[in-house]
Protein backbone atom coordinates (compact mmCIF):
# COMPACT_ATOMS: atom_id res chain seq x y z
CA UNK A 1 0.00 0.00 0.00
CA UNK A 2 1.40 3.12 -1.31
CA UNK A 3 0.15 6.87 0.28
CA UNK A 4 -0.19 9.90 -1.09
CA UNK A 5 0.37 12.89 1.53
CA UNK A 6 -1.43 15.82 -0.06
CA UNK A 7 -1.05 19.39 0.92
CA UNK A 8 -3.08 22.16 -0.28
CA UNK A 9 -1.59 25.74 -0.09
CA UNK A 10 -1.86 29.16 -0.33
CA UNK A 11 0.75 31.86 0.88
CA UNK A 12 1.97 29.26 4.09
CA UNK A 13 5.36 30.42 4.10
CA UNK A 14 5.80 30.55 7.56
CA UNK A 15 4.96 26.53 8.33
CA UNK A 16 4.80 25.57 5.04
CA UNK A 17 8.66 23.61 5.83
CA UNK A 18 7.57 22.48 9.49
CA UNK A 19 4.84 20.40 7.49
CA UNK A 20 6.48 19.05 4.92
CA UNK A 21 9.54 17.80 6.77
CA UNK A 22 7.12 16.17 9.48
CA UNK A 23 6.23 14.36 6.71
CA UNK A 24 9.50 13.72 5.51
CA UNK A 25 10.55 12.56 8.65
CA UNK A 26 8.03 9.59 9.30
CA UNK A 27 9.33 6.17 10.43
CA UNK A 28 7.52 4.71 7.36
CA UNK A 29 9.38 3.91 4.55
CA UNK A 30 10.37 6.23 1.95
CA UNK A 31 9.20 4.67 -0.85
CA UNK A 32 5.76 3.84 0.36
CA UNK A 33 4.61 7.26 -0.10
CA UNK A 34 4.58 10.83 -1.96
CA UNK A 35 4.06 13.94 -0.80
CA UNK A 36 2.16 16.12 -3.17
CA UNK A 37 1.94 19.99 -2.29
CA UNK A 38 -1.36 21.37 -4.20
CA UNK A 39 -0.15 25.47 -4.57
CA UNK A 40 -2.94 27.59 -5.39
CA UNK A 41 -0.66 30.44 -6.54
CA UNK A 42 0.83 31.76 -3.25
CA UNK A 43 2.46 35.17 -3.73
CA UNK A 44 4.88 34.23 -1.13
CA UNK A 45 7.89 31.90 -1.23
CA UNK A 46 5.90 28.95 -0.24
CA UNK A 47 6.28 27.02 -3.71
CA UNK A 48 9.87 27.60 -3.26
CA UNK A 49 10.03 25.99 0.23
CA UNK A 50 8.05 23.27 -0.84
CA UNK A 51 10.34 22.55 -3.97
CA UNK A 52 13.35 21.35 -1.69
CA UNK A 53 10.86 18.62 0.45
CA UNK A 54 7.75 17.80 -2.04
CA UNK A 55 7.66 15.15 -4.00
CA UNK A 56 5.68 17.25 -6.42
CA UNK A 57 3.91 20.68 -6.69
CA UNK A 58 1.20 21.42 -9.04
CA UNK A 59 0.21 24.87 -9.22
CA UNK A 60 -3.36 26.15 -9.49
CA UNK A 61 -5.01 29.62 -10.14
CA UNK A 62 -8.22 28.45 -8.52
CA UNK A 63 -8.56 28.92 -4.72
CA UNK A 64 -9.84 27.19 -2.02
CA UNK A 65 -8.78 24.24 0.40
CA UNK A 66 -11.64 21.59 -1.20
CA UNK A 67 -9.92 22.14 -4.84
CA UNK A 68 -6.71 22.40 -3.33
CA UNK A 69 -7.59 18.90 -2.08
CA UNK A 70 -9.17 17.63 -5.34
CA UNK A 71 -6.56 19.45 -7.37
CA UNK A 72 -3.39 17.25 -5.75
CA UNK A 73 -5.33 14.07 -5.49
CA UNK A 74 -5.92 14.08 -9.41
CA UNK A 75 -1.80 13.82 -9.51
CA UNK A 76 -2.14 11.56 -6.81
CA UNK A 77 -0.25 8.29 -7.76
CA UNK A 78 -0.72 6.12 -4.06
CA UNK A 79 -3.41 3.74 -3.14
CA UNK A 80 -4.51 5.98 0.09
CA UNK A 81 -4.56 9.68 -0.22
CA UNK A 82 -4.03 11.62 3.20
CA UNK A 83 -5.15 15.07 3.32
CA UNK A 84 -2.64 17.45 5.65
CA UNK A 85 -3.17 20.93 6.15
CA UNK A 86 -0.38 23.66 5.85
CA UNK A 87 -0.21 24.32 9.58
CA UNK A 88 -0.54 20.64 10.89
CA UNK A 89 2.81 18.66 11.95
CA UNK A 90 2.83 14.69 12.03
CA UNK A 91 3.89 12.89 14.83
CA UNK A 92 6.51 10.79 13.39
CA UNK A 93 5.03 7.23 13.52
CA UNK A 94 1.66 8.97 11.53
CA UNK A 95 2.12 6.74 8.76
CA UNK A 96 3.33 3.75 10.63
CA UNK A 97 0.09 3.66 12.58
CA UNK A 98 -2.08 4.37 9.69
CA UNK A 99 -0.96 1.38 7.54
CA UNK A 100 -1.24 -0.70 10.46
CA UNK A 101 -4.86 0.47 10.72
CA UNK A 102 -5.64 -0.37 6.98
CA UNK A 103 -3.50 -3.46 7.05
CA UNK A 104 -6.06 -4.91 10.30
CA UNK A 105 -9.03 -3.58 8.73
CA UNK A 106 -9.53 -0.88 11.06
CA UNK A 107 -10.00 2.16 9.19
CA UNK A 108 -13.80 2.42 7.83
Amino acid sequence: MKFSVIVPTYNEEGCIAKCLRSIQDQDFPRSEYEIIVADSSSSDGTASIAQSIADKIVATDKRGIAHGRNFGAQHAEGDILVFVDADVTLDPGFLRELAVAFREGNVL
